[in-house]
């Protein structure tokens, strides 16, 4: 589900896979504990080697994922970010 919602957003978003910098995934029912669900979702996407990571914490997973990419949005230090299948482009 994640990767499907991550290429509609991509699309939404019209931006391509390679635009993206950094993928945060706010879950707390990832399949997986180890792997975590964001390298999954990059590989599968077929991102470049980019920061990929997952926040657990239950129901307020996605606001702190939010949060959290956009203080790295904030930094400078990537320009698009992809979390919870939500993309987010610094300046907009």
């Amino acid at each position: 589900m994640a990767v499907n919602a991550a290429k509609e957003a991509i699309k939404k978003a019209k931006i391509s896979v390679k635009d993206i910098n950094l993928i945060i995934v706010g879950t707390s029912t990832a399949d997986y504990s180890i792997p975590a669900l964001a390298p999954i979702v990059q590989h599968k996407l077929g991102c470049e080697k980019i920061p990929a990571f997952d926040i657990n914490s239950v129901c307020t997973s996605f606001t702190y994922a939010f949060f959290v990419a956009c203080s790295f949005l904030n930094s400078g230090f990537y320009k698009i970010a992809l979390s919870s299948a939500v993309i987010y482009i610094q300046g907009y």
